[in-house]
């Protein structure tokens, strides 16, 4: 439902607006097209999913680019771990399967 011109512009300029530092976007799919879409707007956005195992758009972080940010150079507790999407899950009956990958 964001992923026309309209509502990506409306974001982006949502985010010129004074008092506004970032948009934080919780999909649930695992592309999220508009990410795209933003970025050819000119605004920084930061997957917020780990993608070491393959693409999780599921969670970002717009910013204009001229937003300060500073790298955290510290390991972070996740509060809510990633969960596979229920087609990635293995069915384990009651033999002690785990779910996941």
């Amino acid at each position: 439902y964001v992923t026309n011109a309209q509502t990506c512009n409306m974001l982006r300029d949502l985010l010129r607006q004074p008092g506004v530092h970032c948009i934080l976007v919780s999909e649930r799919g695992e592309e999220t097209k508009c990410l795209g879409m933003m970025e050819d707007r000119g605004i920084k956005v930061t997957r917020l999913m780990n993608q070491v195992n393959g693409l999780d758009e599921r969670q970002s972080m717009w910013l204009l680019p001229s937003t300060p940010t500073k790298p955290i150079d510290k390991k972070i507790d996740v509060v809510f771990p990633n969960q596979p999407f229920e087609e990635h899950k293995k069915r384990g009956g009651g033999n002690g399967k785990r779910w996941g990958r």
